[in-house]
Parts: structure tokens; sequence; C-alpha cells
């Protein structure tokens, strides 16, 4: 099923019920904005402020732009198509302002983390859902049908987004809440998605990690020291923390065999004697080196480093990983900001800046750097001379240099 933007979303929602969602008590209780955002003063000056100034940062000028947009998506033929344009229309202006808007705000609202944690409380998080359908790799990920979530997630979500209001005939959800509601679980889906992919391309490389360091303290040659097996631990440290997250059988040996060989180190370094079997488990070269650790603030810090390890391991035991399913950054949709200018020279460039000659106020090509300027600089004598401007990058609102 294809992620449809959020801001999209929105927008069909309120064509299909003008009363939602900014009407909803609810929703203004999550969102706090009492009211359709684009609201003004009718009468006011275009650079005056909006009704919900304080909200979104427009003006008058600026929410009519962005009313218009949206009532011209409400009258298309097909408001997904209007509202997907992406050249220069009359509504570009709007279009730019109602999706930076809902992007920015849709974290503000912290709906993610709330939809994150009704996906967790009814035992459909992401890790859950692999664990119960035996899932190997990233790729095995289901669809929301197939890990059969979506009816169980989509009343609570709904419930927790609009109220009562989401609901008809008992407990049956009103069309449009249950398309969006549909929407936003897809949304989330996809993120889970990428999430697993990324955590599983880690523990590929956090597990190659570990066991180059592991072979380093304990081939038949080597001579372990506190700092390589303090990085050893610190690496383990990062895996575990990582593999903790995944409930499947597989998962859960190689945490066990892990926690086995961490109790082992342990127990050499204490020179335990009821745990010799589980000693001897151990390498020769690592449990030598243990053996010999010369004092007892080695020791401590080896039982600190082992605790951190065995600690991170607590899933095994039943407790919870809080796991931040976050997205940095949405770029499904990103632009450049100056597609317009694509097929411009340079001359033509200079020319839209209305600079003639070709060069910028207040820049200089040349820079001499003279104490106390070079002070910080490694190696830096009087009247050093640092060439700039290789060529200059062009972006939305200015120019920037690259400097060699």
């Amino acid at each position: 099923m294809p992620v449809i933007p959020l801001p999209l979303a929105l927008i069909q929602l309120w064509i299909a019920n003008p009363a939602l969602p900014w009407s909803n008590p609810v929703w203004q209780s999550v969102t706090h904005v009492l009211s359709e955002p684009w609201a003004y003063d009718h009468g006011e000056d275009v650079t005056a402020a909006a009704r919900y100034y304080d909200i979104t940062g427009w003006t008058v000028g600026k929410a009519q732009a962005v009313e218009a947009f949206i009532n011209n998506c409400k009258v298309a033929e097909e408001p997904a198509e209007h509202y997907a344009i992406k050249r220069q229309d009359n509504d570009h202006e709007g279009r730019c302002l109602w999706n930076a808007w809902v992007k920015a705000s849709w974290a503000k609202w912290n709906i993610n983390k709330l939809v994150d944690d009704i996906f967790e409380d009814s035992g459909c998080a992401p890790h859950n859902v692999m664990a119960r359908l035996n899932c190997k790799t990233p790729e095995d990920f289901p669809t929301m049908e197939a890990a059969q979530v979506k009816q169980i997630v989509s009343i609570k979500l709904a419930d927790v987004l609009f109220g009562d209001d989401a609901f008809t005939d008992g407990s049956f959800l009103v069309a449009p809440i249950m398309t969006f509601v549909s929407t936003v679980m897809v949304s989330a889906w996809s993120r889970y998605r990428k999430v697993i992919k990324r955590q599983a391309k880690s523990i590929d490389k956090k597990t190659r990690e570990v066991e180059e360091q592991w072979l380093m303290i304990t081939a038949a040659s080597a001579q372990p020291t506190m700092a390589s097996i303090r990085i050893y631990m610190k690496k383990l440290e990062t895996l575990v923390t990582l593999l903790s997250v995944f409930k499947d059988q597989e998962t859960a040996k190689n945490l066990e065999a892990r926690c086995e060989q961490v109790n082992a180190m342990l127990a050499t370094a204490k020179k335990d004697p009821a745990k010799a079997e589980l000693i001897a488990k151990l390498p020769k070269s690592l449990r030598d080196a243990l053996d010999k650790l010369a004092t007892e603030q080695e020791v401590k810090e080896l039982e600190l480093l082992i605790e951190t390890v065995l600690t991170a391991m607590a899933p095994l035991d039943g407790d919870e990983v809080v796991l931040d399913f976050t997205e940095d950054m949405d770029v499904s949709d990103w632009k450049s900001g100056v597609e317009e200018y694509d097929k411009c020279s340079e001359d033509d460039l200079w020319e839209y800046l209305g600079l003639t000659e070709k060069r910028l106020p207040f820049f200089i090509s040349d820079l001499i750097l003279t104490p106390p300027l070079t002070r910080g600089v490694k190696k830096v004598s009087d009247g050093l001379m640092i060439r700039r401007v290789r060529h200059r990058v062009w972006h939305l609102g200015g120019t920037s240099w690259l400097a060699s």
C-alpha cells in the first residue's frame, strides 16, 4: 500500500468532513490547534499576523495562500493530483507553506510517539511481530495485513486521536477517520520497515567488529591487555543493545552465548573456584590475562564493564527496550529548491542576481591570515595565503562557497 503524505491525508479528511480534524475537541487537545490553522480576520492587511500566527507563523497573506490551495484541492477532480503538482502553479506558495507546517507540527504533536505506544501496548510492535511470524531477515518483515495489526491498532488509534466522534453504531469507525487512521498506520509501518533494515545492517557490522576484536584477544599468540579487553567489552555492549530488541529464538540463543562468555570472564577475574568449568571454556590467552589483572582497580573496572553488558541483555529476563522509531529526516519529497534554474548558465545566474561585474559584494577570493587570526591553526606562518573559491554552490536564497 503506497504511503500517502500526511499533509495530504489531513486535507482529504477535511474535504470528507470540514469539521475534521480541526473542530474535534480530542484532536485539539493533542495538537493545541483550536480551529482551521489557515484562519484569518477578513479585512486585515496581508502583512498582518493571521489568527494562529503563534502556531503557524503565517501572515494573513500566507494564510490566504494556504486557504486557496486547500480549497483548490477540494474542488479539483483529483485532489491528490492537485496536491502533488511539482511545477510552480498559482498554488505553489500555499502548497509549500502547508507541507512545511504539517511536517514541522507533526513532530511537535508527538503523534509518531503516540502511534508507537499503541502498537507496543497492543503487542504489535515490529519486533514482536517479527518474533511471532518467525521472520529471519528484514526482507521477511510483513505487510500490516499479513501481521494482522490493522484491526487491533486502528480502533485504539482512532479513539486516542478523535474520541467518540471517530465511531458510528458503537464500535465501527466513521469512514473518513478510518481512511485517515489507516494512512497514519501505513506511514508508521513504512517507518518501522526502514528502521528494521537499518538495524539489521548495523548488527552485521557490529558483529564483525566484535568477532575481530575477540580474535585479537584470544588468538594463541595474543597478549591481551586491559585496554584491548576494554575495547572488546565496549563493542560487545553496543552489539547486544541492538540484538536485545529482537525477540526471535535465534537472537535469544546468540545473546545467551554472549552472556555465558562474559560471565566466564567475570568469574576468571574474580578467581571464582565455583565456576572453574565455566572458566575453562575461555581461550587460554584470555584466561591468563584476566587471571593476572594486577590491581583491585582493574578487577573493579572489568566488573563494571561486564555488568554494563549484562544490563544491556536485560530483555532476556523480560524487560523491554524503549526503541525510538523516529526518522532523522523525511526526504520522500525532497527538492533542492532551485529546479527552475537547472538550465541556466552561470552568466544567466549573475544576471538574475543583478551583478553585472560577476562578483559578490563583500566577498573576496583571496584571504591573508595574519596573527591573531592564525591562532589555533597548526603550522600557519605569517602571511599564509589561502586560495579560495573553487566554484560556487547555488541554493535557495543565495550562494555558498567551497574553499580549498
